[in-house]
């Protein structure tokens, strides 16, 4: 009897083991599948990417691997910092040769595929992050860092703080968690909250200890990056400058979940601190100011409403957007690519709250379509502007970019034909009545150029009169001395 039971509970074990065992192996075998399904949608997606070139700031970022800034870094961490800050992270073959595109934009999808797969094992292995890292993948909000090779810094950080939602997990991980953040510091400032999410709120004291720390560093990059602001509307922070921050946090977070057209660069809040519309237009009690306000409350009942455990990450992604507006001095203000290391986050708690496949597969539709589309700004320089100029006719930056490459290379009539463009929407815009000047003086119609120029001393941008008048003298002394010049050679 005694040895009946013994075989029947040395069975029963047997079969709880076998159970226990068959388990693990569907659940190893279902995260498997779960990772290779976003391996192979991410390839599928990005592709095409493989022939793409390089635009915009890739160009002089490969100008300074042909004259050899690779060589120049020879410790082992800015020698790593300076092939994953952009593109040509390889190097040419030999100084003076272009690096090879090609392999850039492969290495780009390598990393926002490993990006993507994080994401899913980051936020705890199951459908809901299935989901959100499908829908990180796809977003077109993403492209600058998923098809920009001068975007890889930001996604750099993208990896380093979703490893530090992992790493936080373990035992005593907000240890392992110290250098990781440490890292971020060597490619940009998007991961500045991350100490939230392995310290949680403690990070408040951990920061003034920084600042303690690193102050004289700190002030010198702060005081570096308000000499390159011209208007005083950026350099100070007056009480009606949180107009602009409710605007600008409206602005990222509808973005991240609503993207619609992706530009390079966006007409909101483009011209504030630059003309008095501008300014008026970024002071106004408007549509744009009554989003942010909805978007700041709904952050806050978000983190109000998640679980203990949670509220970290919303936390963050919250202090992610946060510090991009309109808060830390910037070059520009509104910029796809600030978002970066908050958007995981966002797209996980759209999975979390809406958990339902087929809504959320069509989410995923619609990602994928706005972001085939938008990927084609990055096919050359060419399509760059292109792009940016039928969906923003009326910014001013990158048709200056244009207008500015084709004087330099002595186009001068397809430089007026742009100008002409910029003129039509923005008559009485300084910078599209200075380069026409330049046009019409370098085609021989000085009298013309005179004219431009005296029209734009009418309308300089704010805070920067004195250094627009002051071009507008010497060009004017120069065209006086070319017509004098001319005279002397009909005299003789």
């Amino acid at each position: 009897m005694a040895r009946a039971v013994c075989r029947h509970r040395t069975s029963l074990n047997c079969k709880y083991t076998a159970g226990v065992r068959l388990r693990y192996q569907r659940t190893i075998r279902s995260h498997m599948e779960y990772i290779l399904i976003i391996i192979a949608f991410n390839m599928i997606l990005f592709f095409r990417t493989l022939r793409f070139s390089i635009c915009v700031d890739d160009i002089r970022r490969y100008k300074s691997i042909q004259d050899g800034v690779l060589d120049t870094q020879k410790t082992p961490i800015n020698w790593l910092k300076i092939r994953l800050y952009g593109g040509g992270t390889f190097g040419p073959a030999r100084k003076g040769e272009a690096p090879d595109a090609h392999i850039d934009h492969a290495f780009t999808i390598l990393l926002h595929t490993l990006a993507s797969v994080i994401v899913y094992l980051a936020f705890g292995s199951s459908e809901i992050s299935f989901w959100s890292a499908i829908l990180y993948s796809c977003n077109p909000t993403n492209t600058q860092t998923s098809v920009w090779l001068n975007g890889r810094r930001y996604l750099i950080n993208v990896i380093l703080v979703l490893s530090m939602v992992m790493v936080a997990k373990l035992q005593y991980g907000w240890i392992a968690c110290l250098p990781l953040y440490a890292a971020t510091s060597m490619f940009h400032v998007t991961a500045f909250a991350a100490p939230v999410l392995f310290i949680g709120w403690y990070s408040i004291p951990l920061a003034l200890c920084f600042y303690a720390l690193f102050h004289n560093k700190i002030n010198g990059k702060i005081k570096e990056r308000m000499a390159s602001l011209q208007t005083r509307d950026f350099r100070e922070f007056t009480p009606k400058r949180l107009i602009v921050v409710v605007k600008c946090y409206g602005f990222f977070l509808t973005k991240m979940l609503f993207p619609g057209i992706t530009l390079m660069n966006y007409p909101n809040l483009f011209f504030w601190g630059i003309t008095k519309d501008g300014n008026n237009d970024a002071y106004r009690f408007n549509y744009d100011f009554y989003v942010g306000i909805f978007s700041i409350f709904a952050s806050v009942c978000c983190i109000v409403a998640l679980p203990d455990t949670s509220r970290p990450l919303a936390g963050f992604a919250a202090l992610a957007i946060l510090q991009w507006c309109a808060i830390i001095p910037a070059t520009q203000l509104l910029a796809d690519r600030y978002t970066s290391t908050a958007m995981p986050f966002v797209m996980f708690f759209v999975a979390y709250f809406v958990h339902t496949p087929i809504v959320l597969m069509a989410l995923a539709g619609f990602y994928v379509a706005r972001l085939w589309y938008a990927m084609d700004m990055f096919t050359s320089i060419w399509h760059y502007y292109k792009y940016q100029l039928y969906h923003a006719p009326h910014i001013t930056t990158p048709r200056k970019d244009l207008i500015n490459y084709l004087i330099n290379v002595g186009d001068y009539m397809k430089a007026w034909h742009y100008t002409r463009e910029g003129l039509d929407i923005s008559p009485n815009d300084f910078s599209m009545l200075h380069r026409a000047a330049i046009c019409a003086k370098a085609v021989g119609s000085r009298k013309q150029a005179l004219e431009y120029l005296a029209k734009a001393e009418q309308h300089p941008y704010i805070d920067q009169e004195d250094s627009q008048m002051q071009w507008c003298e010497e060009f004017r002394r120069q065209t006086k001395q070319e017509d004098v010049g001319q005279l002397n050679r009909k005299r003789f």
